[in-house]
């Protein structure tokens, strides 16, 4: 309700639908995650860290065509299926830089956030399943939180030769 997305549970259709249908050339899913999430809270209280999610959660869409969905993933993770050609790389880092530029008004002050993300990109269905896509998109979000977050890292399953 906070954002206006799904949440884990309304992106499971859309999940599943994409991976059911074997003859799908390409999925992507990106993951994002706000860096230091924790000391927004801290720092702002809750009431703050909310402005903050409700901002990023407004991004995506932005970027974003009928053929692709996002979702609140959990507590201040985001995931974005896109079941088209766009190019979720692209797509990616375009939504991190506009979070980074996109400075959150909440009582008087400029609360500045950034995203680390993930992206998984797969080319071939036929052999993977959606926690596969979204495993190594989950880790490709953990290299670019070790990396120095507010990045993008990519990882990519392709066809088996």
């Amino acid at each position: 309700a906070l954002t206006g997305l799904y949440n884990r549970y309304g992106i499971n259709e859309y999940l599943e639908k994409a991976f059911a249908d074997k003859s799908n050339q390409h999925v992507s899913i990106i993951l994002l995650d706000i860096d230091d999430f924790k000391n927004i809270n801290d720092e702002y209280g809750h009431e703050g860290g909310d402005e903050v999610l409700k901002m990023v959660a407004s991004i995506p869409p932005k970027f974003m065509c009928k053929h692709c969905h996002c979702s609140r993933w959990g507590g201040e993770e985001f995931l974005l299926i896109i079941q088209c050609e766009h190019d979720a790389v692209y797509a990616a880092e375009k939504i991190r830089r506009e979070i980074e530029q996109t400075p959150v008004l909440y009582d008087g002050k400029e609360i500045h956030a950034t995203v680390s993300v993930g992206v998984c990109i797969a080319d071939d269905l036929s052999d993977v399943t959606v926690h596969d896509v979204i495993d190594q998109a989950d880790k490709a979000m953990y290299i670019s939180k070790m990396n120095g977050k507010n990045r993008v890292t990519t990882r990519t399953i392709k066809r088996a030769e």
